[in-house]
C-alpha cells in the first residue's frame, strides 16, 4: 500500500487511510488540507503522532506545537487535543 495514493483528501473532513488494525495495534494515516482541523478529542490509550509529509499544529492544553516532517509527538491518555493541518496538504500517521 502506498499512503500518498490512496489518500483522498477532502473539504469537508480529514482523509483516513486505514494501515493496521488488530486487537493490540492501530495504525492509521491522517490528510488534513491547510487549516483543516482534526477536531477536539480525547485518546483512551496513548498514541504516537509522526508527520510524515507537510506540517501540521498540534494543540494541547493551550499550547501550540507546530510539527514538521517527520517530528514525532506523544499524544497522552484522556487529555483532550485537536491537530491543524499548516501546509496545502499534511500527512501524520498515528501510531496507537
Amino acid at each position: 500500500m502506498n499512503i500518498v495514493t490512496e489518500m483522498i483528501f477532502k473539504t469537508d473532513k480529514p482523509a483516513i487511510v486505514s494501515i493496521l488494525k488488530n486487537e493490540s495495534q492501530h495504525v492509521f494515516a491522517v490528510g488534513l488540507l491547510q487549516g483543516q482541523a482534526l477536531t477536539k478529542h480525547k485518546t483512551a490509550i496513548p498514541a504516537l503522532l509522526v508527520v510524515q509529509e507537510g506540517s501540521v499544529v498540534f494543540y494541547l492544553n493551550g499550547v501550540a506545537t507546530e510539527l514538521k516532517r517527520m517530528d514525532t509527538f506523544s499524544i497522552p491518555v484522556d487529555v483532550e487535543h485537536e491537530v491543524v493541518g499548516k501546509s496545502e496538504k499534511s500527512i501524520f500517521l498515528i501510531i496507537k
